[in-house]
């Protein structure tokens, strides 16, 4: 003999009160649907990068102390940027953090940029005899923190993983260097850039890459 099963009280009104069975909760839901849809495409780009700004404010007045309790590994990057980066160069540092790279590298003109002004901030008080500004490699603004004429020797590009569009990174920071080109193949982490000569100008010494990638750190250099 089968049992049959009766909804008790409490089940019925539970399903009487459920969100699909009340409009003004079917209308919440909706909303909800219409408010994680937007967060596709250019949206969710820009929150992603919202995103790593608020974390690199809240982290801003640990981050030195961060860097002294990794000492070994800060100071193993230290020694492969001084034997990569000639000293008494100009050199424009992407992502700078408080600018201790870009300091070790002894420049005659160094220009850091960073996305978080608490810590560009720091980078400043640790570095006055350097340029420092905010702005998104990736996005229009970082033009703008630029005179026209601007060159640099070298370009140092810390935390590239961080960074939301890569390619436009690095699109933008090609009038800054002529032995900037575009990576050969997507796989930044390991892939060589290649120079590309200027219209009526020889070949000339390619434009490398290289990273760290435990880290996430990586820099350029010519």
């Amino acid at each position: 003999m089968k049992e049959a099963v009766v909804p008790n009280s409490a089940a019925g009104s539970a399903n009487i009160n459920s969100p699909l069975n009340n409009s003004d909760g079917l209308g919440a839901v909706l909303k909800q649907h219409e408010a994680n849809s937007q967060r596709w495409g250019p949206a969710a780009l820009e929150q992603r990068r919202e995103r790593t700004r608020d974390h690199l404010a809240k982290i801003a007045a640990r981050r030195e102390t961060w860097i002294k309790r990794n000492r070994y590994y800060y100071e193993l990057l230290n020694r492969l940027l001084r034997f990569l980066v000639e000293p008494q160069k100009k050199v424009l540092s992407v992502r700078c953090d408080i600018g201790n790279l870009l300091a070790v590298v002894r420049p005659s003109k160094g220009k850091g940029i960073d996305i978080c002004g608490e810590i560009v901030a720091i980078a400043r008080q640790r570095n006055p005899s350097f340029e420092f500004a905010v702005a998104f490699p990736d996005k229009e603004e970082f033009q703008q923190a630029f005179k026209p004429d601007e060159k640099f020797d070298y370009i140092l590009f810390n935390d590239i993983g961080d960074t939301v569009d890569v390619l436009q990174a690095l699109r933008n920071l090609r009038r800054f260097n002529d032995f900037c080109a575009l990576p050969a193949t997507p796989r930044l982490r390991s892939a060589p850039f290649l120079g590309a000569p200027s219209a009526g100008r020889p070949r000339r010494r390619p434009f490398r890459y290289a990273s760290n990638s435990t880290a996430g750190s990586g820099f350029a250099y010519k």
